[in-house]
C-alpha cells in the first residue's frame, strides 16, 4: 500500500521510523537537486539535503498542512543553499 505524503507525514508525527525513511525516498532526489541547482557541488548539495531532512523531522510538529511536506522541505533546502553559496567567501 502506497501511502501519499499526507499519511506519511501524519505517521511521522506519530513516530513510525518507516514514514520517515518512505518521506526521504520521496523526496531526497528532489532535495539534492534543488541545492545541487544552486551549489554545483554534488557533496555540499547532498549535506544541504540530509541537513535539511533533519531539521524538518524536528520541526514536523511545526507543519501544519502534512500534504505540504515537499514544498515546505524544499523551501528550506534552497534557503540553505543560497546561504551556503553566500558564505563560500
Amino acid at each position: 500500500l502506497m501511502r501519499n505524503t499526507q499519511e506519511l507525514v501524519e505517521a511521522a508525527k506519530a513516530g513510525e521510523s518507516d514514514a520517515i525513511a518512505a518521506l526521504v525516498d520521496k523526496y531526497q532526489l528532489a532535495a539534492i537537486t534543488t541545492a545541487w541547482a544552486i551549489t554545483r557541488d554534488f557533496h555540499e548539495a547532498q549535506d544541504i539535503s540530509q541537513e535539511c531532512f533533519v531539521a524538518a523531522f524536528r520541526r514536523l510538529g511545526s507543519l501544519k498542512a502534512n500534504a505540504a511536506f515537499g514544498r515546505w522541505l524544499l523551501i528550506s533546502v534552497r534557503r540553505a543553499a543560497i546561504h551556503a553559496q553566500k558564505n563560500q567567501v
